[in-house]
């Protein structure tokens, strides 16, 4: 039986060798991301991924940022349409915060498309893009630099092919040690999240095979 021992041990420093890789993947993500890059050519949508809500029912600081990326780049003339999407709570979404934000900072209205029920980056793309007419072809995906990498995975999972992926600005922090502590804490989050929904998408891909229909695939990803 020793052999057992050996095998899970290998397995087990594989796994922990992929979770430092994508631990600094991140990181460096975080750190080397271009703030206000180029917008290229316009897209049919952008899609503003939220993340929560504050005590008193506004957009929390991530998604405020969002919120008011989505609006500059609306300005600039990305997209005809901004797409907030995030369920937050039976009282008020996410996505209704971010919008309610972004039309405060001048985004007109009619342009602000709510997507109240998706509680996962999953559920975030597919629900966005079940909003958007036949025939979108390209989508601005809007959010912190580190989360951006997998959203785009995901996005074009889902089936988009032509993905940008746009990054807010960084939280303003008392100090370069609090800088650290913020992008370390982030980039743990989603270095665990990266490999969560890895899992989740094999289950996706697995169950699809098996005639699970896509809807209810999508919707057990909460």
């Amino acid at each position: 039986m020793r052999w057992v021992g050996q095998y899970i041990g290998r397995v087990v420093r594989l796994g922990l060798l992929l979770w430092i890789c994508s631990f600094a993947f991140v990181v460096l993500a975080s750190a080397l991301w271009p703030i206000s890059p180029p917008i290229g050519r316009t897209a049919d949508a952008i899609v503003c991924l939220g993340s929560g809500l504050s005590a008193s029912g506004r957009a929390d600081g991530a998604s405020a940022r969002r919120a008011l990326t989505c609006a500059e780049l609306y300005a600039r003339g990305a997209a005809p349409v901004v797409v907030f999407t995030g369920y937050g709570t039976e009282t008020i979404s996410v996505a209704s915060a971010m919008a309610n934000l972004a039309i405060e900072a001048g985004l007109p209205p009619e342009v602000a498309i709510r997507e109240d029920a998706a509680q996962s980056t999953i559920q975030n793309a597919a629900y966005a893009l079940a909003l958007l007419p036949p025939g979108t072809a390209r989508v601005i995906v809007v959010s912190d630099a580190f989360h951006l990498p997998r959203s785009w995975v995901i996005f074009r999972i889902i089936g988009l092919d032509d993905v940008s992926v746009y990054p807010t600005s960084q939280p303003a922090v008392a100090s370069s040690a609090a800088q650290m502590r913020l992008v370390a804490t982030s980039a743990l989050r989603e270095s665990l999240a990266i490999w969560f929904n890895a899992g989740r998408l094999v289950v996706y891909g697995i169950s699809g095979l098996a005639g699970v229909d896509q809807q209810t695939r999508f919707d057990w990803f909460n």
